[in-house]
């Protein structure tokens, strides 16, 4: 990531061993393997109410490597998958190596109380005793992140729980209040039901003030593959690939590796966070995932260089559609298709420097000092493929 540029990593968490029996080593959990007794996978039983300090030191290790690096990571505290039993779409029954399935743990605790093989009921339940391990856990990666200016925290990937988010964001807020750091907190859109099946939750959810960033979905609009509408909530808003155009759904790689979807992103006021077919199937198309990951990398060399708070998505000032700018002052335009691009708003007979930028970075492909003699002018592309940043002389 360092090397391309990149500088936002989705930390992912699965709240499961795996399918038992499957031959994969188990990963860290966050709580203790302390026995007695055998669990589904054949290791330890876990006490849910001890951790297993190895996960958080890893936890506050990784998390300073990436800041050390300049890039940010979003920690995602609870995730559904590890309470699913989906034999039909997913061939690992991970809910079998869940810590909260009965014959896991040592504290006789069992959240599958209406036997349907799976446990969602974790998000909803009434049962003290889980309520406190939920609060106790977020409370020690609190503590383990505090001192970190790079984490964004993360409630849940692909939840429809909103009372138990709710709850979880409360309690961050509470207990960093007053503190140096309050860390900025994430809802990515869901999500499974109670029921394990899937049922989102609706866009003003997300968009009510209860989170400081956002994610957007394709089941919210239909646009936001391909051409994005102008994201104005007034808060980082990720166009976040996994929700967007996740490969694996549809098989279809050409919004999601393509190295102009992160500048249409960008133009559009949105964060990316592209969906690295390539980094969970090694060998899939690395050519063009690696264009996508340099693409992304240079849209983050590009911004800081621009005094992003001057600047708004519009794209009736260039006739791309694809367009950040100060009117007048300063312009960033996705220009990939070649064609001349006629941009509207600067001042005839005054200087501007112009340069012509590669969607993957690097060294500008030109750089000139221009004087237009009308309003309204057209820029001939050097070639396809091109980024358009115009800058007003002071």
């Amino acid at each position: 990531m360092h090397e391309r540029g990149m500088n936002y990593l989705r930390n992912w968490i699965i709240w499961s061993t795996g399918k038992p029996g499957d031959g994969v080593p188990p990963p860290l959990m966050p709580f203790a393997r302390t026995g007695p007794g055998t669990a589904l996978d054949g290791g330890p039983k876990f006490d849910l109410t001890q951790f297993d300090e190895r996960f958080f030191e890893r936890l506050a290790s990784q998390t300073a490597a990436a800041g050390q690096k300049g890039i940010f990571v979003s920690v995602m505290l609870f995730e559904v998958y590890g309470f699913l039993a989906m034999d039909g779409a997913y061939p690992e029954n991970n809910w079998g190596g869940n810590p909260f399935h009965g014959p896991n743990n040592v504290n006789g605790i069992e959240v599958d109380s209406n036997g349907d093989g799976q446990g969602m009921e974790f998000f909803f339940t009434d049962d003290a005793r889980v309520r406190d391990i939920q609060r106790q856990y977020v409370r020690k990666v609190l503590e383990t992140i505090a001192p970190r200016d790079n984490v964004l925290l993360e409630v849940a990937n692909e939840l429809q729980a909103p009372d138990f988010q709710r709850s979880v964001v409360q309690q961050i807020r509470e207990a960093e209040s007053g503190t140096d750091r309050q860390h900025l907190v994430y809802l990515s859109p869901g999500g499974r039901n109670g029921a394990g099946k899937w049922s989102p939750l609706p866009k003003p959810f997300f968009f009510d003030g209860l989170a400081d960033v956002t994610a957007v979905t394709r089941s919210w609009n239909r646009r936001y593959r391909g051409d994005p509408p102008v994201e104005q909530a007034g808060r980082p808003v990720f166009m976040d690939m996994d929700h967007v155009a996740a490969t694996d759904n549809d098989g279809d790689n050409d919004w999601n590796n393509d190295p102009a979807t992160p500048w249409k992103s960008f133009t559009r006021g949105y964060h990316i966070c592209v969906y690295d077919s390539d980094y969970w199937k090694p060998g899939d198309n690395r050519e063009a995932w690696d264009r996508t990951r340099r693409s992304c990398g240079a849209t983050v060399a590009l911004a800081m260089q621009l005094d992003l708070v001057r600047l708004s998505p519009r794209p009736d000032l260039a006739s791309t559609g694809f367009c950040l700018a100060e009117p007048g002052r300063e312009y960033v335009i996705l220009a990939s298709g070649g064609d001349d691009v006629v941009v509207n708003g600067i001042e005839p007979r005054r200087s501007c420097e112009l340069e012509w930028l590669s969607l993957t970075g690097g060294d500008p492909v030109s750089r000139e000092t221009i004087t237009p003699d009308r309003a309204n002018p057209a820029f001939t592309p050097p070639q396809q493929g091109l980024v358009l940043h115009i800058r007003r002389r002071e």
